[in-house]
């Protein structure tokens, strides 16, 4: 099975790191790592597996910290699939990534672990979301793992760039920035999900040599047979089933949230903002904050900030209730808020 993952190294010094297959061509292979390892090693001193690397765009270590590098000669490697969607808090994910072993050698290792938290990094006057990582019991990340894929049902999401010193916490940042580094970036680098959903999916819900795949090629060819043949279909299930079994479970394919109503694709949006007292502009902690036809609700926290994962399509109104001792809403228009929306709520003393 050829692999996505490899070591990224210095000819001149000890700095090491991980990088991942995104693309290839006649010439070559494309890999994601990150800016820092790039920079630690060297720009002129690049190796991943035994070929030169050469720089091809480079964020800042600061926010951004993405880089993609081009190994020409390389194709003994399978392409990871890069999907640019938001993900959700508790999401799990694997993340394959290298740390030093004995002297000179290096362990290529997976651990498992979840989206704690999405938070954002202020610097250069812009902001850029990162994702907190929770690491499983009994694993940690170590050094080498700057560079790895997060990958959530078989896409990844983000990319690991820094941990904690004792390696259960690390951060990483989402893939959709690899865009504002890459000016050049090709066309098809991300996923795309087209409106009729199913047919993509057929081809690219799954990675290459997925245990998984053959089992979604199944239950795709169900639900196409099904939507085809919708009387033969129940027949065929109460036949299987019996007559007494009421309910029917159909295996979600991965966690992408993806069902298709109406020729519409529909997915989790983000929508969130910051509440506020309009008087000394401070954060409101503990206000509680409802989306009333969906029966949601959520508790900002100490910056003042809410966030919900909602099912539906960016730009679906939704109508909010904010509820704090003391306070009401200054404007009643704040009452609706679009999907995929951050703005700021203000409220009034109410005397």
């Amino acid at each position: 099975m050829k692999k996505h993952t490899f070591l990224i190294k210095s000819t001149k010094n000890q700095s090491f790191g991980t990088a991942f297959c995104i693309k290839q061509n006649k010439n070559g292979s494309y890999f994601v790592t990150c800016s820092h390892v790039v920079e630690d090693c060297g720009e002129d001193n690049l190796i991943i597996d035994n070929y030169p690397a050469k720089l091809i765009a480079k964020g800042s270590r600061e926010d951004i910290d993405l880089a993609v590098v081009f190994v020409e000669g390389l194709f003994d490697c399978s392409v990871l699939k890069l999907f640019n969607e938001s993900v959700e808090i508790h999401q799990e994910f694997t993340i394959d990534g290298f740390e030093p072993y004995k002297k000179g050698s290096y362990k290529l290792e997976k651990l498992k672990g979840s989206i704690k938290k999405i938070s954002q990094i202020y610097s250069n006057a812009k902001s850029i979301d990162t994702y907190e990582l929770n690491i499983g019991d009994g694993d940690s990340i170590e050094r080498g793992y700057s560079g790895s894929a997060i990958v959530c049902d078989g896409f990844v999401v983000a990319v690991a760039t820094d941990r904690n010193t004792n390696g259960k916490q690390a951060y990483a940042v989402p893939i959709g920035y690899l865009g504002e580094i890459w000016e050049d970036m090709p066309d098809d680098i991300f996923v795309k999900i087209s409106k009729n959903g199913l047919e993509k999916l057929k081809s690219e819900l799954i990675e290459e040599n997925s245990p998984l795949r053959e089992i979604t090629k199944k239950v795709l060819w169900f639900v196409t047979f099904f939507r085809k043949h919708p009387f033969l279909s129940i027949l065929f299930i109460i036949l299987y089933f019996g007559y007494e079994r009421q309910e029917f479970i159909f295996s979600k394919l991965q966690s992408l949230k993806i069902q298709e109503k109406n020729q519409t694709i529909v997915r989790k949006q983000l929508l969130k903002g910051v509440v506020k007292d309009i008087d000394g502009g401070i954060e409101l902690e503990n206000v509680i904050v409802r989306i009333l036809e969906k029966n949601l609700k959520f508790t900002t926290d100490k910056d003042g900030k809410y966030q919900f994962s909602v099912d539906g399509n960016e730009g679906d109104i939704v109508e909010l209730d904010f509820e704090k001792d003391d306070y009401i809403l200054c404007d009643k228009n704040d009452i609706k808020q679009r999907l995929g929306e951050e703005r700021n709520v203000l409220l009034c003393k109410d005397f």
